[in-house]
């Protein structure tokens, strides 16, 4: 998920505005299950991420998930504020210009607290109005103390009350996070929010994935459609440690959108055939990439003892160089030392 936080909003009433337009949030009709749950709590967090918070480059999508589930998703660690005194703890001793220091800081830490309660109540409503009348009256004794309650435990709750899984919800969802992705009808955005719901639904039902997971299923998707074969080379030049899902995300993001726009320019100045065959050569190129793999994984030990003779084998022909060097060593100085023809 690709950092923005296009809009500065700070009232419970704008920031609920921005979430609600542009998350499209889903109407739940029925009973909540942890399906619909999980694809509310990810629109929430695209709604999230677009109001600019000074604390993350992802918005107050922070407030939306547990910190663990957030960092896998966007690399970032985020400091919950703390809430600041009701006055400004200026110092008795000290100078003018140090207490109107003091002020503005607390001003600030003020501002990003009240942003903080205001998106937290914001994010509760937008929830709940995707419930259907039966469900936010089951709602009603189900917390106490509205006052500070925030999204997460609020959304946590409902959870617990709705979106127990069963094993055909977890296999369905392993199917849905491998789901064969068309890139020539869907976008790059379609396979990002298919892999990200997959693993957010696996952390709420005790099935974890890890964020290598969500890595490697993005990877075999992309690999499949027969389109990417360079780009797929360019992204395992990119040293493992280095190939998170947020680089994932932006990666294939630009890729994609390249890839794209060279399809349209090609095909409007009539090179649609070239394109084909282009693809044709891909597909050949990673079915060898693949092939290779598998080789390599497989056969190791054969490389191993290849190795291992071709090593044998340059000893064997050194040794041999060696005396047949010194042989004609021999037969030159033997020519050398031939005595004169007699008269």
């Amino acid at each position: 998920m690709s950092p923005s936080s296009y809009y500065k909003a700070d009232s419970a009433k704008d920031i609920q505005e921005i979430i609600e337009t542009e998350a499209n949030i889903t109407p739940i009709r029925g009973r909540p299950d942890c399906h619909t749950l999980i694809q509310l709590l990810n629109q929430l967090c695209k709604g999230a991420k677009e109001v600019s918070c000074d604390y993350s480059a992802y918005g107050l999508m922070w407030l939306c998930l547990p910190q663990p589930i957030y960092f896998a998703l966007t690399r970032e660690n985020v400091v919950t504020p703390m809430q600041p005194p009701q006055t400004p703890p200026y110092d008795p001793q000290g100078s003018a210009a140090e207490n109107a220091l003091i002020t503005i800081q607390w001003q600030k830490n003020k501002e990003l607290w009240d942003q903080m309660q205001n998106a937290n109540k914001a994010l509760i409503n937008a929830a709940q109005g995707a419930l259907n009348e039966e469900s936010r009256d089951a709602l009603t004794n189900l917390f106490v103390g509205t006052a500070d309650r925030n999204f997460f435990l609020f959304f946590d709750g409902i959870y617990t009350k709705w979106g127990k899984a069963t094993p055909v919800d977890i296999k369905k969802n392993n199917d849905n996070m491998y789901k064969p992705w068309d890139p020539t009808v869907q976008d790059i955005s379609a396979l990002l929010r298919q892999i990200r719901s997959a693993y957010l639904l696996a952390a709420f039902i005790n099935h974890e994935k890890s964020e290598k997971d969500m890595v490697t299923a993005g990877e075999n998707l992309i690999l499949e459609t027969h389109q990417f074969s360079r780009e797929y080379a360019e992204w395992r030049k990119i040293p493992d440690a280095e190939r998170t899902w947020r680089k994932f995300e932006e990666f294939w993001t630009d890729a994609f959108n390249l890839w794209l726009e060279t399809s349209r320019t090609a095909s409007s100045m009539g090179f649609g055939g070239n394109v084909e065959e282009i693809a044709e050569e891909e597909k050949a190129f990673i079915d060898s990439i693949n092939q290779f793999s598998a080789a390599n994984v497989h056969n190791s030990q054969t490389f191993e003892a290849l190795s291992q003779a071709n090593a044998q084998m340059a000893n064997n022909m050194a040794s041999q160089i060696q005396q047949l060097t010194k042989q004609m060593e021999s037969l030159a100085m033997a020519v050398n030392q031939k005595p004169p023809a007699q008269q």
